[in-house]
């Protein structure tokens, strides 16, 4: 350990993971510090996000635009009731894959296909686009 008795390493201005590796006996190098960075930050980046904060995917609003108000009524519900079944799927996902890498440090939901992140922000997209063209016919 360059010269310095366990005790003295782990006095000083020592942190997080320097801690638990001078307590072993093995003091992390800048590359053991980086790859576990990384390690971290892609455990975290492959969870499922929150449906909330899924941003919608641009959608044109022409496929929209030659629909009568009625039709654009009942579509946006078809969509709105697939949005919340996707949404609560997502949570799901979500959930699971924070217990996952709490437990196992792998987000298992995401790993097993469950993420719906796309589904939810193209529903949300197309909400948008219809909204966008109820507001233009002046539908109520």
């Amino acid at each position: 350990m360059s010269g310095k008795s366990k005790e003295q390493a782990l006095s000083g201005p020592r942190r997080g993971l320097d801690v638990v590796a001078a307590k072993i006996g093995n003091p992390m190098t800048g590359r053991t510090r980086l790859a576990a960075t990384v390690a971290v930050a892609a455990l975290l980046t492959a969870c499922a996000k929150r449906p909330e904060s899924i941003p919608a995917a641009k959608t044109e609003t022409e496929a929209y635009e030659r629909a009568s108000c009625d039709s654009l009524r009942v579509r946006r519900a078809e969509i709105e009731a697939d949005l919340n079944a996707l949404a609560a799927a997502q949570r799901g996902a979500a959930n699971a894959d924070a217990v996952g890498v709490l437990l196992l440090a792998l987000p298992i939901s995401s790993m097993a296909g469950n993420d719906r992140e796309a589904q939810v922000a193209i529903a949300k997209g197309r909400l948008d686009a219809i909204k966008i063209v109820q507001v233009r016919k002046g539908c109520s």
